[in-house]
């Protein structure tokens, strides 16, 4: 019986350490027909008591994840991300790409919750530190729109001259600098013209960037992943293909790329030192990453990873594509 208890007991401890909260608010300044789903999920680890403050990582879904969708599909996605130690807020609003300029338009509603977190998160309950770096990460279109973000914060010619330039105000552009790392999770390809909007001048030289596959995604085409990370230059670079997983992999209930996203947004943004053992010893050993020769897989395999200030070049083999 004694036994019982202490086992039901450290179920409830782990549980409670597990625990998110979330909450919803209202973002009128979003982009999307229906005007209630103009909102923003927030959600953090419940476990830091009154006074924990927790830096802010922006989620951004792909097409036709938004709205009613969001959280059907993403809430597993989201709260995993926070018990990595974040405020995670993702907009509901351009529920289906159509409704945002083909999801060239996503890029903006990520600053729009920057914006919104940063003018007042505290009066709507949200414990964000907003004056520590800010990290973002996004699946399919919402990975698009997290590596434009990258290639703003780092090249400001890119996006001027395009339809997306009106909405890129200077408010809104003044949160870049501060965006510490970027998570591209199965992303559109960026060298496609359909779907960036200005390839001429996308280049992300500064900000760390991770690109997640699969080797079941059939959605995207084949390679585009590691084409997306050749296209990096940036001196801080990972890329993972997961061997089995499919394009719709984030939209479980406890995709296991939450922790390698987590960790490196820790890595990169709160110099954590655990997270960046997680990111390049722990998970790529963890996590069933793919080999030479699978679908969607690098030359190198399913993982190589680049980080100049860590001096990090792995496989070493394939330290070409570190240079």
């Amino acid at each position: 019986m004694a036994l019982a208890l202490l086992a039901a007991a450290a179920a409830a401890a782990a549980a409670a350490a597990d625990a998110v909260e979330c909450v919803s608010v209202p973002a009128p300044r979003l982009r999307e027909v229906l005007p209630w789903y103009r909102t923003v999920r927030a959600c953090w680890p419940a476990r830091g008591g009154s006074a924990a403050r927790y830096p802010l990582h922006v989620f951004a879904h792909g097409d036709f994840g938004g709205g009613a969708s969001y959280e059907p599909d993403y809430a597993g996605l989201q709260e995993d991300l926070a018990r990595g130690g974040f405020v995670v807020a993702g907009y509901l609003s351009c529920w289906v790409d159509a409704e945002c300029a083909n999801g060239e338009l996503d890029v903006v509603q990520a600053l729009l919750v920057v914006d919104l977190l940063a003018g007042g998160a505290a009066g709507r309950g949200i414990p964000v530190d907003i004056d520590v770096p800010w990290t973002a990460s996004g699946h399919s279109t919402g990975a698009r729109a997290v590596l434009m973000l990258a290639a703003a914060a780092d090249t400001p010619a890119y996006l001027t001259g395009t339809a997306v330039a009106p909405y890129m105000t200077p408010a809104l552009r003044a949160h870049l600098p501060r965006l510490a790392a970027v998570a591209a999770d199965h992303p559109d390809p960026m060298y496609n013209a359909r779907q960036n909007p200005d390839v001429p001048h996308y280049n992300v030289t500064r900000t760390p960037a991770l690109i997640i596959t699969g080797t079941r995604d059939g959605i995207e085409p084949r390679g585009s992943g590691w084409r997306d990370f050749t296209m990096l230059a940036t001196p801080a670079r990972a890329f993972v293909n997961i061997a089995h997983d499919t394009h719709l992999e984030p939209n479980a209930p406890h995709p296991h790329e939450a922790r390698f996203i987590a960790a490196y947004a820790r890595c990169q943004a709160l110099r954590d030192a655990a997270a960046c053992t997680d990111v390049y010893i722990t998970l790529p050993e963890v996590l069933p990453v793919a080999g030479v020769g699978d679908a969607n897989s690098s030359p190198c395999g399913g993982y190589v990873a680049c980080d100049k200030a860590r001096a990090v070049a792995a496989p070493p083999q394939c330290a070409q594509y570190c240079q």
